[in-house]
């Protein structure tokens, strides 16, 4: 591959909510997949993804406003951060069950309508995900009524 391809990196003055949440996501989701084979790397995968959710919603920020011209039109962040916010905090729910990741989906809200679901939005995702809440799991799905209009 002989195309140039720049690196960009986070960071508490160069925030990517967006980002962050994003990756928040997929390492709990990975965690998951691990969590019977290897419980130490599925351990690793979810004290990570804490980590970079935390990171994510101290420093708020698209990646895309800071990078401008370098990332837009091709990945700007037309849906803004929030939704990955979201989808960070609902994978890291489903992994651990802790209510602390329920109160910053309840903090977030999301009252978007979600009608896609896509790289630059993920509130369908969301919703699909914490559709799987359960009564057993100390949770009411009817607790989650502001989050399906």
């Amino acid at each position: 591959m002989d195309t140039v391809r720049s690196v960009y990196s986070v960071s508490p003055s160069n925030p990517g909510s967006d980002v962050a949440g994003e990756m928040a996501a997929a390492l709990a989701a990975a965690s998951l997949v691990f969590r019977s084979s290897d419980r130490q790397y599925a351990g690793l995968l979810l004290r990570t993804a804490r980590k970079v959710l935390q990171f994510a919603l101290q420093y708020r920020g698209a990646y895309s406003d800071r990078l401008g011209s370098s990332v837009c039109p091709f990945y700007c962040s037309y849906s803004g951060y929030k939704d990955e916010l979201l989808w960070g905090a609902a994978w890291l729910f489903r992994a651990t069950n802790e209510v602390q990741y329920y109160n910053i989906i309840k903090s977030l809200g999301a009252d978007d309508q979600p009608d896609l679901f896509s790289w630059d939005n993920k509130y369908s995702g969301a919703h699909v995900l914490l559709s799987r809440v359960s009564t057993q799991d100390n949770y009411s799905v009817l607790e989650f009524g502001w989050l399906f209009p």
